[in-house]
């Protein structure tokens, strides 16, 4: 499956299993659960595959290098725990396997489309900390901010039964 970004197919994608067909639309249109097994580099692509009524092309598999780096992945998961507890969403950090990779959580960090593909191209499983951490450091204080002014909106009306200490 190529990724399509601004209006046009990009040069990597992900290789997908298909797991199931959930549901066929009256138009045809179907909605099917895959699994990502791994990036590709598409070499050609033709909207129309000779013969037939979709589209085709070549393609190659991308290997990565999957060594991490220790202190980047205890920063990682210090800061996904914080985030997923203010966000009251700590299942997520329950179910994390200690032994993750960043594509393991990439779609539960927040990412713009734009990101996720920056992060599929990263050959290297460090290359994607960095990139992830980066990100979370950027969004941590905007999530604390918004949960701040949360409470505040909640408490908004709720001083004024409030008698002021008399001093």
């Amino acid at each position: 499956m190529p990724s399509f970004l601004n209006n046009r197919i990009t040069t990597i994608g992900t290789e997908l299993k298909i797991l199931s067909l959930e549901k066929t639309h009256p138009n045809g249109e179907m909605d099917i659960k895959t699994i990502g097994l791994g990036p590709i580099r598409i070499l050609d692509f033709y909207k129309q595959a000779p013969n037939k009524f979709y589209p085709a092309g070549s393609v190659e598999d991308i290997s990565f290098h999957n060594q991490e780096d220790p202190v980047l992945k205890h920063q990682i998961t210090e800061c996904l725990r914080q985030m997923y507890s203010i966000l009251g969403i700590e299942k997520l950090y329950m179910n994390l396997p200690a032994d993750y990779k960043i594509f393991d959580i990439a779609h539960h960090l927040g990412l713009s489309t734009e990101q996720e593909y920056e992060l599929l191209q990263c050959e290297t499983e460090l290359a994607r900390q960095n990139l992830v951490l980066t990100h979370l450091q950027k969004v941590m204080p905007v999530i604390l901010e918004t949960e701040r002014l949360k409470e505040r909106v909640r408490m908004n009306g709720h001083f004024k039964n409030i008698i002021p200490p008399n001093f």
